[in-house]
């Protein structure tokens, strides 16, 4: 059976090309003994001759120019493989899903996605922005690679990494016609008597269930107000929230940089609660079992973007 390794053909190469056994082995840094056994080997598992050797000279024969042209070619497509590998290996080249919340990453991604593929350019990117409704499911079922989300919203298990992106302050939204618009910061004792606001529990969840889970409800509760939600006002998406806060039925609690997203005539207010001790936090989540070596690179470039 024919056993030569790659590195007997990479040898075969370098003294067919140089024809010389010192100078062969000089590059190869072997001794030339060894380089000569080395060929000898070969050529009894090949079971003909690639060289003519006599005390002056080494020639290939006939065969051994044929081997060459067709060991070569095998030794490229090696490298070509190596090389290859090694970008996928690296996260250099591939295939990359990420799921992001719009809102909470708007400004990042184009800048993320931009020094990304710039760095990376053989990997191909795959966006999709939604909810954490949306996104959560497809990333537990390995239809996304990474998810861009917040920590509100997501219940991810152990079997997850997730990594902050960054951190944002709570605000009170209310209506600008609302008592509480004439301040610049609040407490939460201020939110005592007001009507919340709140999104919609996501479909078959109660709203018991949902407020035991809710952390901005919870933080409320533990600070002493027991918010009244008023089941008339629900929305499903944090746009929906401040509009309703707009017409003056209540008080929405949303990060501060949703306030870029709202115009002028939702006549609402961001107000500092100040003694708020919860941060709203961007987090990147993904399975701690995803092999995708693409994945850290993404991260390293969200880092240095943060």
């Amino acid at each position: 059976m024919f056993n030569t390794s790659f590195y007997s053909l990479h040898c075969f190469s370098v003294l067919a090309r140089l024809l010389n056994y010192t100078k062969a082995a000089e590059v190869l840094n072997v001794t030339q003994p060894a380089l000569s056994k080395m060929i000898r080997t070969l050529e009894k598992e090949l079971g003909f001759d690639l060289f003519i050797r006599n005390t002056r000279s080494v020639k290939l024969t006939e065969a051994g120019q044929f081997f060459l042209e067709k060991a070569v070619g095998i030794i490229n497509d090696m490298d070509q493989i190596v090389y290859d590998t090694d970008k996928i290996a690296r996260g250099q080249e591939g295939i990359l899903k990420i799921g992001f919340l719009p809102y909470t990453y708007s400004e990042m991604m184009p800048k993320i996605v931009v020094k990304y593929h710039t760095m990376y350019s053989y990997v191909n990117l795959t966006l999709l922005d939604g909810d954490e409704y949306l996104i959560e499911p497809k990333l537990k079922r390995g239809e996304l690679d990474i998810a861009l989300v917040s920590d509100w919203g997501t219940s991810f298990s152990d079997e997850y990494v997730k990594k902050i992106i960054y951190e944002d302050d709570y605000c009170a939204v209310v209506s600008v016609d609302s008592e509480l618009a004439q301040y610049d910061a609040i407490s939460f004792e201020m939110l005592k008597n007001q009507n919340f606001i709140v999104l919609m529990p996501e479909k078959g969840e109660n709203m018991s269930n949902y407020i035991a889970t809710n952390r901005v409800i919870q933080t409320c509760i533990m600070n002493g107000i027991f918010p009244n939600i008023i089941n008339k006002c629900q929305a499903n998406s944090l746009l929906g929230l401040s509009i309703m806060a707009g017409s003056g039925e209540g008080v929405a609690i949303l990060a501060s940089h949703m306030e870029k997203f709202v115009m002028d005539d939702y006549n609402v207010k961001f107000i500092p609660i100040v003694d708020m001790n919860l941060k709203f936090h961007a987090v990147a989540c993904y399975k701690k079992n995803n092999l995708n070596s693409c994945i850290q690179p993404f991260l390293e470039v969200i880092d240095s973007l943060c």
